[in-house]
């Protein structure tokens, strides 16, 4: 018995001795990334600063931006987007994204009011004016579409401003203009599928046969749609062209085809 105290009092010294060592060696790593973070906040003082309500304002719309990009989010988008207005109540961009997150709900009349206190802001780019465009376009003041839209064309080339653009024409019925129109844009992108598609829809209504065979052919060849809807439109598309062109064995082909792919549809609903 004797024999085994001095062995426990070795064995409670050593269990001391590594506690005390931790401990050590647990300040000196509190005291290194004290330090370090010392050294990261004197060269790069943002980092450490508090964030700013303009801070927090922007990131959340821009978790409402992308949650207003899908349907089911749309509620949270309009909270969050809220949330960062209440925030940061003179940033335009808040606003524009408020307003594309209406415009994608429909909610036509609510996004022209926060499209143009936008602009009123100072958010005035492409983008804000496209926007703008496009809403307007929607509630069917397409007079007044086609001029913002020009206006935001010249502010930038994004492609996405010209598409929608295309689609004002359309609503103007201005097939001959979008046709000429079109026909200049693709001969600097040939690759551009809406363009395309927007030529298809031209050369549909003023019969233009052969330039809708053109095109269709370009975009199946390319595979530039892979929706089984998509393929349905594009032969049937093609094969009314053909039979119009009475070239009857290619517009037999191309419509068993639209048939064919309507056919499983249903497997991908």
């Amino acid at each position: 018995m004797h024999k085994r105290q001095p062995r426990l009092a070795k064995i409670k010294e050593r269990i001391l001795q590594g506690q005390r060592v931790i401990q050590k060696l647990s300040i000196c790593l509190g005291m290194g990334l004290s330090l370090a973070a010392f050294s990261i906040c004197q060269t790069m003082p943002g980092v450490c600063a508090p964030k700013s309500n303009a801070d927090r304002a922007q990131a959340l719309g821009a978790r409402a931006r992308e949650e207003g990009k899908q349907h089911r989010t749309h509620d949270l988008a309009i909270k969050h987007i809220n949330e960062a207005i209440a925030l940061d109540p003179k940033s335009g961009w808040l606003y524009f994204v408020k307003a594309g997150i209406e415009h994608e709900q429909e909610d036509e009349e609510e996004a022209l009011s926060d499209v143009e206190r936008a602009i009123k802001l100072g958010s005035t780019a492409g983008a804000t004016l496209s926007l703008k465009a496009s809403i307007l376009n929607a509630l069917g003041r397409a007079e007044e579409a086609l001029k913002v839209s020009q206006q935001a064309m010249k502010l930038d080339s994004n492609p996405s401003y010209k598409h929608a653009y295309y689609d004002i024409l359309m609503h103007l019925g201005r097939w001959t203009q979008l046709d000429k129109e079109v026909s200049v844009d693709l001969e600097k992108a040939p690759q551009d599928w809406k363009a395309r598609s927007a030529r298809v829809k031209a050369s549909k209504f003023l019969k233009n046969w052969p330039k809708v065979v053109v095109d269709i052919t370009y975009l199946i060849d390319h595979s530039v749609n892979r929706s089984v809807l998509s393929q349905v439109y594009a032969f049937h598309d093609r094969g009314t062209a053909y039979l119009n062109l009475k070239r009857y064995d290619k517009a037999e082909a191309d419509l068993k085809a639209a048939i064919f792919a309507s056919g499983s549809i249903r497997w991908h609903i």
